[in-house]
């Protein structure tokens, strides 16, 4: 028997000790005999292998047999999820021009709508890829600019691929990111026919801080909190699910406890909010008005409290540490992101940057890209070529973190933020602080 590789162990304030596997997600309170386990092995020494604890300390991973190479195990899990076929994920944008001028955007603007000839290109693509038999599940996410300047697109997008789903016996779901000002009572509707089960809407803090951040594009324009705000609760009053994402940098940062405060008292169904931070990134360059990631962790730590006290959701999908094979869709062999003009990518920050473009839906049809993905700088990405990767214990949760960096500018992959506040998430998750990590 050896200790696992993946094994933390954290003291409490209370004087107690957590054990904690980044592989398994096992998280447990543990007592003198387990550590009297760990201190045995550490020195050589022999344990009874025979003893419940012993095989429950195997079943969790928090030990792991002699002959066990457990970087190789995660290794083949990552390319194993890697290879899966059996789904098709889609983010495209309807268009990349934005009603919205919010100051730290990434995007490019550009006033095009989708074409007829690129709709009916990407129903092509998706009724093949359906009717093949391999894909079980599709997902779609609709992205922009701003992609409600479209609504049109969406739904005759929709219907087409709600159709096929039910001819092949494919389960069908999507999402939206949206700046919310223009969702009414019958966009939510829409959206909800259009089978839209989630949206992501940005709130950047107070009505003051966000009016002054998330700006229209028009001169002496009106605020927008108000109208973001109602927008939120008219997607749950038809029954989407809602993230309220803070943008966070520099300029914001001290004010996101006043935020939720403020938020929490206009939300009208609680019960389908969430709320979740973005960190502000300038891609490819140093920027002083964004914070560092261990400086954007304590700001999300600083979220979760706020949120725990008003009652609000804290979305712990990217938040409380659990096993990730592959950080993001954009290495998955089934996953695109399809710009107004026919273009894909495979990245969503890069939409719009015809450089970083792989090819055309054309390309898709025939077949073509999803040939040369496998030899492109996508394809050939890997957590496993970076050695700082393979060396840190919290590989399985972060996967390598986001690949943009290594992909585009040969750096390091950017780690996440849970590496800087790891003992506080953890004894949160005993707390109960956090609501949708795994428990053991």
């Amino acid at each position: 028997m050896k200790l696992s590789r993946w094994l933390f162990l954290v003291r409490t304030g209370e004087g107690g000790v957590l054990a904690w596997s980044s592989l398994t997600g096992a998280l447990a309170k543990v007592n003198d005999e387990f550590l009297g386990v760990i201190d045995s092995l550490k020195s050589g020494g022999d344990v009874d292998t025979d003893s419940k604890l012993v095989s429950e300390m195997l079943r969790c991973g928090f030990i792991v047999g002699d002959d066990v190479d457990e970087l190789a195990v995660y290794g083949e899990l990552a390319g194993r999820t890697k290879q899966s076929a059996n789904a098709l994920k889609l983010v495209i944008a309807p268009t990349l021009d934005c009603n919205f001028s919010c100051p730290y955007c990434f995007e490019t603007r550009k006033d095009v709508r989708m074409s007829c000839e690129v709709q009916d290109a990407i129903t092509r693509y998706v009724r093949k890829e359906l009717e093949g038999g391999k894909v079980k599940a599709f997902s779609v996410v609709w992205y922009g600019g701003e992609p409600l300047l479209k609504k049109d697109v969406i739904a005759g997008l929709s219907e087409s691929f709600m159709n096929i789903c039910k001819a092949n016996g494919v389960s069908y779901n999507a999402s939206i990111i949206t700046n919310g000002y223009l969702v009414d009572e019958d966009t939510a509707k829409l959206l909800k026919k259009c089978c839209v089960s989630f949206a992501q809407v940005t709130v950047d803090g107070s009505p003051e801080v966000h009016n002054a951040r998330r700006v229209l594009r028009a001169p002496n324009a009106e605020g927008t909190y108000r109208r973001v705000v109602d927008s939120v609760n008219f997607l749950t009053a038809s029954g989407l699910n809602v993230s309220v994402r803070m943008n966070v940098d520099r300029e914001n940062a001290g004010a996101v406890g006043e935020g939720i405060a403020m938020l929490t008292g206009v939300i009208r169904d609680k019960d389908k909010v969430s709320f979740s931070c973005g960190h502000v990134v300038h891609y490819g360059e140093e920027s002083s008005s964004c914070l560092s990631k261990e400086e954007y962790s304590h700001v999300i730590l600083e979220c979760l409290k706020h949120c725990e006290a008003h009652g609000l959701d804290f979305s712990a999908k990217t938040l409380y540490p659990k096993f990730r094979p592959s950080y993001c869709s954009a290495v998955m062999p089934g996953s695109f992101v399809i710009d107004p003009e026919g273009l894909v990518y495979k990245c969503w920050n890069d939409i719009g940057i015809k450089d970083y473009g792989i090819g055309t839906v054309n390309g898709l049809i025939d077949g073509g890209l999803t040939e040369e993905f496998a030899s492109s700088v996508w394809g050939r990405y890997s957590q496993m070529n970076y050695e700082a990767c393979r060396e840190c214990k919290l590989l399985p949760v972060c996967a390598g973190g986001c690949p943009h960096e290594a992909v585009h500018y040969g750096k390091n992959p950017a780690c996440e933020a849970c590496k800087y506040i790891l003992d506080e998430l953890l004894m949160l998750q005993v707390k109960g602080g956090v609501r949708d990590g795994n428990r053991s």
